[in-house]
């Protein structure tokens, strides 16, 4: 991965300047941070090969989490619609992995990465898991369906957007940047319970992670659409903004997150 952060000037300067952000102006600590980031992804991208010798009980083994927590969750299982909500931390398919062992099928919404062998192995090692991949381009009426009938979906919401692509405008450690208000859209049109879910990796090299879940959340209804996708996406960041500042290596992003200033 050493190799990779020198010999990828873009992606390189684009993690520098979210660190540069996220753990303030120092450029050798942003730096730091950076190339650990990418040392952790391929850490990540280990465990997803791995994932089809994998058990969703050994996910669930595998998570250090507050039994309370769980059990809330698991409280609502069936009796409500569940959206949770996550960003590119730590290892979201380990969650995937312990939610269905612990409680049953989960929807994940996903997007194609581009190569149809790599995104069939990595969605048939999502299936064996318990969960089942919905494309957020083709299955969009079907992630609704599932909300509806009071089933559990996972949603990434971190994609940056450029300043001028269809999205929300929010704030992430004082600092302006676009995000996709799909997630925020589908709460509100199903009235799902919204859970702010993270999983960071505990040790290095080693299949053992703390599970971060914020089950109190909640989020306001008006008569303002805009206005509550608007504040419901805003209301995620800070939940995820302390995590993101105890673990910014486990953070994966390889795009500008922010927007120019």
């Amino acid at each position: 991965m050493a190799l990779v952060y020198r010999g990828w000037p873009a992606g390189r300067r684009a993690m520098q300047a979210n660190m540069g952000v996220v753990c303030g102006a120092d450029r050798r600590a942003a730096a730091g941070h950076a190339r650990r980031q990418l040392q952790g992804y391929g850490e990540y991208l280990v465990d997803a090969l791995r994932l089809a010798e994998t058990t969703p009980q050994a996910c669930f083994d595998a998570i250090d989490a507050d039994a309370g927590d769980w059990a809330a969750v698991a409280r609502s299982h069936q009796r409500e619609p569940l959206l949770f909500a996550l960003m590119h931390l730590g290892n979201w398919d380990v969650l995937g992995g312990a939610y269905s062992a612990r409680c049953g099928d989960l929807g994940v919404l996903i997007e194609p990465l581009g190569h149809s062998a790599l995104d069939a192995a990595i969605q048939n090692d999502r299936r064996e898991l318990g969960m089942t991949p919905l494309d957020a381009r083709r299955d969009a009426r079907a992630a609704l369906r599932a909300l509806r009938d009071n089933g559990a979906l996972a949603v990434l919401f971190d994609r940056p957007l450029h300043s001028d692509e269809h999205g929300i405008t929010a704030s992430f450690f004082g600092s302006p940047c676009r995000l996709p208000q799909g997630m925020a859209r589908l709460a509100l049109a199903t009235g799902a319970r919204v859970v702010p879910l993270g999983c960071v990796r505990t040790a290095p090299g080693r299949f053992q992670f703390r599970g971060l879940v914020e089950p109190g959340f909640d989020y306001r209804r008006t008569d303002d659409r805009t206005r509550d996708v608007q504040a419901l996406t805003q209301d995620l960041l800070d939940v995820f903004q302390p995590w993101v500042r105890r673990h910014p290596d486990q953070w994966y992003q390889f795009r500008p997150f922010f927007l120019p200033s």
